[in-house]
């Protein structure tokens, strides 16, 4: 699911801001169960995924805000052999990001 909005709308300079947004969801099913009977995921597959960009563009200057979010995922194969799963964590991050252009 996405939204993306310009605010071209607003007047002066809130004018040139925008907003792009998306989150995916993603259940997996790797076709096996663990020692406990629970399902066990893909590998590297994060259920919730989600992205947000908050954008200026106008008079020659463009900047982007973004973060992203990733929920944690499987990183190996190992729990259905009666060893523990290892997950990676939650993987969020951000960056400024700017652009000039010459008049």
């Amino acid at each position: 699911m996405s939204w993306k909005q310009s605010f071209d709308f607003l007047p002066g300079i809130w004018g040139g801001f925008g907003l792009d947004t998306n989150y995916t969801y993603s259940p997996s099913d790797a076709g096996y169960k663990d020692v406990e009977g629970k399902t066990v995921p893909f590998q590297d597959n994060s259920v919730h995924q989600a992205n947000v960009v908050l954008w200026y563009q106008r008079d020659g200057l463009q900047a982007r805000l973004a973060y992203n979010y990733r929920s944690k995922a499987r990183q190996d194969s190992e729990r259905y052999l009666g060893r523990d799963d290892r997950y990676d964590g939650l993987s969020k991050a951000g960056g400024v990001y700017r652009c000039f252009r010459e008049l």
